[in-house]
């Protein structure tokens, strides 16, 4: 029972019902005289209408306007019957002889108009389907790529973290760019007595400046000319205010007893020193956080025949020989 006496809810029934039987019975109407088409819609939509109205004195306008529709529905409905059979009727009497064939026609017409009506729409409807699945397409591509932009990022960010976390390139003597230096000038450290400044030729367009202790123990003018062998990837860095460029290779085998690393007869300078079992190329230059050096050079050593060594394995200039201290045997390299 409705409270306020609205009536929404029988009024929403009501007009659902009514346009439910005018559907019907407008599928009918080819088949049905007027006569026939007034007495359906009596029955199945007036009569809903006409049941208990004076209850519905004082609705509102807007359901009123509802009801309205339908009665209006109701008489379109009769009327385009009885325009069809009037059609017909004067069809028929201004030419009996073909009335029924111009009539057939006219209905095969408005068939054919109706047809082409719908084709048109599916074809616009297709048309725009086909420009949303264009749309679609290209929408697909674009996350594709941006997803392999997504998966290329992670991986190099990956890839830096485990760089980051220490998963860093195997630590061994193949980092270390070793080359074979002429030592062309020396002269005394200006502000260090104990320290000399060599000017080495290691192959390159002009020659590397290095800083030493070299001349402490050693004359300088017997240094000069000579071969060593020198580290020459690690960082630039100014000693006692002198840039030094590369590291002398030493045999030593304490602070007050050391010799130059000497590479064997032949070599030129510029000549790259390797160890056999240790094949890859030197970093370009050694990172000071990585600690490249410091963790190379305790394996560093000559043994009993003289021969330099990593890890066991000969330092050698290829098809030239072996690198050998001139003097000392079983001590470190540094």
């Amino acid at each position: 029972m409705d409270p306020q006496l609205t009536f929404d809810t029988h009024i929403k029934h009501l007009c659902k019902t009514s346009f439910y039987h005018l559907k019907n019975i407008a599928k009918l109407h080819p088949t049905l005289t007027l006569a026939d088409a007034e007495k359906l819609v009596h029955a199945f939509v007036s009569s809903r209408l006409d049941y208990c109205h004076a209850l519905l004195i004082g609705i509102s306008g807007k359901s009123i306007q509802r009801l309205q529709y339908i009665q209006n529905s109701m008489g379109d409905s009769t009327q385009n019957q009885a325009l069809q059979h009037g059609l017909e009727a004067a069809i028929k009497k201004l030419d009996p002889e073909d009335g029924d064939h111009i009539l057939e026609y006219i209905q095969t017409h408005a068939m054919l108009t109706r047809e082409k009506a719908l084709l048109q729409a599916s074809v616009r409807d297709q048309k725009k389907l086909l420009v949303e699945n264009g749309k679609l397409k290209t929408d697909i591509e674009q996350l594709k790529v941006q997803l392999k932009e997504k998966q290329r990022r992670r991986t190099v960010r990956a890839s830096s973290d485990c760089l980051s976390l220490g998963a860093e390139p195997n630590i061994d003597v193949s980092r270390l760019n070793l080359r074979v230096g002429r030592i062309l000038g020396v002269r005394r450290h200006p502000l260090a007595e104990a320290m000399s400044v060599q000017e080495v030729d290691v192959g390159e367009d002009a020659p590397r400046t290095v800083v030493s202790k070299l001349g402490e123990k050693t004359p300088l003018e017997e240094l000069r000319g000579g071969l060593a062998v020198l580290l020459c990837n690690i960082k630039a860095c100014k000693v006692r205010g002198v840039v030094s460029q590369a590291r002398f290779l030493c045999c030593s085998v304490s602070d007050d007893c050391s010799e130059l690393l000497a590479p064997p007869p032949g070599s030129t300078p510029g000549d790259r020193v390797t160890c056999l079992n240790y094949p890859g190329e030197p970093d370009r230059e050694l990172q000071s956080k990585q600690r490249v050096w410091e963790l190379v050079q305790p394996d560093l050593q000559v043994d009993s025949k003289g021969v330099a060594n990593y890890k066991g394995c000969g330092f050698e200039v290829k098809g030239k020989g072996l690198c050998r201290a001139p003097s000392l045997t079983n001590c470190i390299i540094r």
